[in-house]
């Protein structure tokens, strides 16, 4: 179909408001579908809506039908609607499509730049057969805040997804550490103030009481969500190269650990980082990013949690690697660091 008959919408208007058809309906797809050559001759009028929908039986329970909204709510707006096709219309002399929508998912958007009320739009997004969910319509307008990452906040996350950090399917950087560790989460919240929409809150999981952060949803967190979760799994991409020193401390405070080895000289710390998430192919990818980036041999050793694995560092490569990454130790970690 076209187009709607203006001669339709001229009609409308000799109806009384409380009796004129639910607005929902009469420009709904489904409507389009079942009432095609009806609806291009002329309006369906409330009575005709009700012997077609034998059980809404009144106005009110139209309403329940269509979103709680009165049928005769919109009448104002749709004497001022213009359909050119079933996918674009005018109102007020604008035009809104279907694709518009479906690319800004976000009535508030819309309002701001249209000075149409999101109400009002929500209606008209419903004739065009559109309807923007509130997750749809924050995970855009979190988006459309777009503060791009620092060089610094961009490698806090890579470490940290490469630790104790995620991106859910939301696209939404989350960090959760215990209450032992509540500096480091609020040293790494200081350093990502302008990307987080609050501070970290106290969280309850497991019994086991901690904080949690957690970012706007940015162009750059939906990339790596993509990058960092190809398949839906975690793995380790080639963006572990752009790792720097601050990046692996960050890895390391998050993921790393400390033990004692007996030698001539004494004990010494062997450094090791709980890998146990990542398969085989990561883990090599890891062990050539030491090698290749500082020089570094890493270990990978078999963890008595079945199949799983982790990374291993012998006592002069792990005094090495505190070398590298000491200067950006928080003092929360500095036990995970001593020589």
């Amino acid at each position: 179909m076209e187009r709607v008959l203006v001669e339709g919408i001229k009609r409308y208007k000799q109806f009384p408001a409380e009796k004129i058809a639910a607005t929902e309906g009469f420009c709904s797809k489904k409507w389009y579908n079942t009432l095609e050559d009806k609806m291009l001759k002329q309006l369906i009028t409330y009575s005709e809506y009700t012997s077609q929908r034998t059980h809404a039986k009144n106005a009110k329970e139209v309403c329940k039908l269509y979103g709680n909204r009165c049928p005769s709510a919109y009448a104002s707006v749709i004497e001022n609607i213009q359909f050119l096709s079933p996918d674009l219309l005018v109102y007020h002399g604008l035009e809104f499509s279907k694709d518009m929508f479906k690319e800004r998912p976000s009535y508030s958007y819309w309002a701001s730049k249209t000075g149409v009320g999101r109400s009002t739009l929500s209606y008209i997004g419903n004739l065009l057969g559109v309807t923007v969910s509130k997750s749809e319509s924050l995970v855009f307008n979190c988006r459309s805040r777009k503060p791009a990452l620092s060089s610094e906040q961009r490698q806090l996350m890579l470490g940290s997804l490469l630790g104790d950090g995620a991106i859910d399917k939301s696209y939404q950087f989350v960090l959760s550490q215990s209450i032992k560790h509540e500096g480091y989460l609020r040293w790494f919240y200081n350093r990502c103030k302008n990307i987080c929409p609050s501070t970290p809150k106290p969280q309850l999981n497991r019994g086991y009481r901690g904080f949690r952060l957690s970012t706007y949803v940015l162009n750059e967190t939906e990339n790596l969500r993509n990058t960092f979760y190809p398949e839906g799994k975690k793995i380790v991409p080639g963006l572990i190269d752009e790792l720097d020193a601050q990046g692996l401390a960050v890895w390391y405070m998050e993921d790393g650990g400390t033990a004692w080895h007996n030698t001539k000289s004494g004990y010494r710390p062997v450094a090791r980082i709980f890998t146990l998430g990542f398969d085989q192919e990561d883990h090599n990818r890891m062990v050539a990013y030491f090698d290749t980036k500082w020089g570094i041999c890493a270990r990978i050793a078999p963890h008595k949690m079945g199949k799983k694995m982790f990374l291993r560092f012998g006592v002069k490569d792990s005094l090495k690697l505190f070398g590298v990454i000491k200067p950006f130790i928080h003092s929360d970690f500095t036990y995970k660091v001593q020589k």
